[in-house]
């Protein structure tokens, strides 16, 4: 696997989730903990469809 071959939708889409993530985590608040949570979960998954995006080029 090249790095050139992350360049595709799901990588950006879990970038995206993780600094989202991050930025609700170091809120105050039950509601935006929790959505820091339900947002890594999010970016588990894109993670690893980037993975396999990459891997099948």
């Amino acid at each position: 696997m090249k790095p050139k071959s992350f360049n595709n939708m799901y990588t950006y889409l879990a970038l995206s989730y993780l600094f989202v993530s991050l930025f609700f985590a170091f809120q105050s608040g039950t509601i935006l903990k929790l959505a820091s949570f339900f947002f890594m979960i999010s970016f588990g998954i894109n993670a690893f469809k980037a993975i396999k995006e990459a891997q099948d080029r």
